[in-house]
C-alpha cells in the first residue's frame, strides 16, 4: 500500500484483468500499436527492451545511457470504452512503422518515440494519430537534423491533423471524433516533449518535479482570448456561456472567481469541449475555435534526470504531478522484484488512480533512464 495524497491509500499490485501479452521490439508494429479500446481489454501492458545511447556527462564528457519504457492502458472503472491509445517505437520498430517510402539512415542517433492520445468523441482520431504520427515524423523537412527536434514535432503534429480533417471533409463528414496529443521524441541526448490538449508530461530531475507540458483548457486566459475571438463560448453548460456572451456581469464574476478557485470543469461552446487545443474535432476547427498547434519544450538528457512521466488527464484528475513523480521514484528505489520495470510502474501508477475514483480512462507511459557506472 503507498499513500498518495490526502491520506489516501491505494494498492500497487496488479489489477484484475484482462492484459495484452508484453510486446517486444521483434514483433510486428501493428502488434506494438493494436489498440487497447476492445471491451475484453480492460487494461493493456507494454514494455520496450532496454537501449543505450551516448549522452554529455559531467564536465561535457559523454557517458552511457540507458532508456526502457513502458505502458499500461486502463479502461477505468466507469467507462464501458477506452478511448485512449498510445505508440511506444523505439529502433528499428520505429523505422518499421514508417512509410515504406522513406529511407532512414541506420547509423543516425537511436530514436525513440512514445505518445498517448486521449480520444473523445469515439476512437476514430485518437487512432487515427497512433497509425499516422510516426511516418509524419520522418517526413518532416528537418528530420534526422540536431536541434530540430521541436520545427519536427510542431510538423508532424499539424499535418496529422490535417490529413485526419482532410480525411473526414472528403467523406462529407460535417464534424469527427478528436483527441489530446503528448509526444516524447528523443535522438541521441535530445528529448522534445509536444503536447496539444489536457494529457500531461513531468521529468523527475534529481528528485525534483520539472513541468514539461502545460495543459490546454477554458481555464488558460491566453486560450480564452483566442476562442472569444473567434467566437467561441466558455461556460459550466451552455446556458452559462451564452449568459457570459451576453456580458451579464453576475454571471461573469461567478465564473471569473470559480476558475480562481478552481470549482468544475469548464467547457467550450459550442461543441462542449473541455480541452481548447486538439487533434480533430472537424465542426469546431473549421470556424477556428479549436487548434491542433502544440506547444513543444526540448532539452539535453543530463545526468540528474531519472524518468518521464506521460499520462492523459484520467491521471491528473485526482493524482497531482509532484504526487505521481515521488511515487514512479519511491517505487524505482524500492526492493520489489519488479522495481526496473517502467511497465509495472505504469501499471501501479494506473492502480492508484482507480483506487482515488478516477472517472475516466487512465493511460500511463514512464520512461526510465539510467546511467551505468563508468567502466561497465
Amino acid at each position: 500500500m503507498v499513500t498518495v495524497a490526502g491520506g489516501v491509500e491505494a494498492a500497487t499490485g496488479p489489477v484484475q484483468s484482462t492484459m495484452a501479452q508484453p510486446v517486444t521490439d521483434a514483433q510486428p508494429a501493428a502488434e506494438a500499436t493494436a489498440s487497447p479500446s476492445a471491451p475484453a481489454e480492460r487494461e493493456v501492458l507494454e514494455r520496450r527492451r532496454e537501449v543505450t545511447i551516448k549522452a554529455k556527462g559531467e564536465g561535457g564528457r559523454t557517458r552511457r545511457v540507458t532508456i526502457s519504457s513502458g505502458t499500461c492502458s486502463n479502461i477505468g472503472i466507469r467507462r464501458s470504452t477506452n478511448e485512449d491509445t498510445f505508440l511506444n517505437l523505439q529502433e528499428p520498430l520505429f523505422n518499421q512503422h514508417a512509410a515504406k517510402s522513406i529511407q532512414v539512415d541506420p547509423s543516425s542517433p537511436q530514436r525513440s518515440l512514445l505518445a498517448i492520445f486521449d480520444g473523445h468523441k469515439g476512437v476514430e482520431c485518437a487512432n487515427f494519430c497512433r497509425d499516422r504520427l510516426a511516418s509524419n515524423v520522418i517526413a518532416a523537412s528537418n528530420f534526422g537534423k540536431p536541434d530540430c527536434l521541436e520545427d519536427i514535432l510542431k510538423e508532424a503534429i499539424e499535418k496529422t491533423d490535417k490529413e485526419f480533417l482532410d480525411s473526414n471533409r472528403s467523406l462529407g463528414k460535417s464534424d469527427s471524433a478528436g483527441s489530446t496529443a503528448i509526444v516524447f521524441f528523443m535522438q541521441g541526448d535530445q528529448v522534445a516533449i509536444s503536447n496539444t490538449g489536457d494529457s500531461r508530461a513531468v521529468l523527475c530531475r534529481c528528485g525534483h518535479t520539472v513541468p514539461l507540458s502545460k495543459d490546454h483548457n477554458p481555464s488558460l486566459k491566453s486560450e480564452v482570448k483566442r476562442i472569444k475571438e473567434n467566437g467561441g463560448m466558455i461556460g459550466y453548460n451552455e446556458r452559462d456561456a451564452l449568459a457570459r456572451s451576453k456580458r451579464n456581469w453576475l454571471c461573469n464574476a461567478l465564473f471569473s472567481c470559480c476558475l480562481d478557485l478552481k470549482i468544475g470543469t469548464p467547457y467550450i461552446f459550442p461543441g462542449g469541449i473541455a480541452v481548447s487545443r486538439s487533434m480533430g474535432d472537424l465542426k469546431m476547427k473549421d470556424v477556428n475555435i479549436l487548434i491542433a498547434t502544440p506547444d513543444v519544450t526540448s532539452f539535453t538528457l543530463m545526468e540528474g534526470d531519472e524518468f518521464i512521466i506521460l499520462a492523459c488527464d484520467g491521471l491528473w484528475d485526482v493524482i497531482p504531478s509532484e504526487v505521481a513523480v515521488r511515487f514512479i521514484r519511491s517505487f524505482r528505489k524500492s526492493e520489489r522484484p519488479d522495481a526496473n520495470d517502467p511497465a509495472a510502474a505504469a501499471q501501479a501508477l494506473v492502480n492508484c488512480a482507480i483506487g482515488l475514483r478516477s472517472k475516466d480512462n487512465i493511460t500511463v507511459q514512464v520512461i526510465y533512464f539510467g546511467y551505468p557506472a563508468r567502466g561497465q
